[in-house]
């Protein structure tokens, strides 16, 4: 007996993965950003130049966020995928328990 859920399980697996990819290149483009700015300091100074680098290590504690969220994304296609898996199943032995208590009242009924 084939179950069809109301979701592309595959598809949802996959796109979960794809996005868990764009966590690794977003940590990727973060590390070059950290780096160019890091080096900014060997060729612009002042306090214009500090005020800068202030205001971007303030941002750099954004990175992590913006990376959980992302990866946040992947957990919850996850999580939908069993949990459709888990309602199937729920409905399944819904259906099934109703078939046989159906037969069981139409035995009794015939005997």
């Amino acid at each position: 007996m084939d179950v069809v859920a109301g979701i592309n399980e595959d598809e949802l697996s996959l796109l979960s993965l794809e996005i868990l990819d764009y966590s690794d290149r977003i940590t990727e483009i973060f590390d070059k950003i950290d780096s160019c700015m890091d080096r900014l300091p060997n060729y612009y100074q002042g306090t214009p130049c500090v005020a800068l680098m202030n205001y971007y290590k303030q941002l750099t504690t954004y990175y992590s966020i913006i990376r959980d969220n992302i990866v946040t994304y992947s957990d919850d296609l996850i999580a939908l995928i069993k949990k459709m898996q888990e309602n199937d199943k729920f409905l399944t032995t819904l259906f099934q328990n109703y078939t046989d208590d159906t037969k069981n009242k139409m035995k009794s009924i015939i005997n």
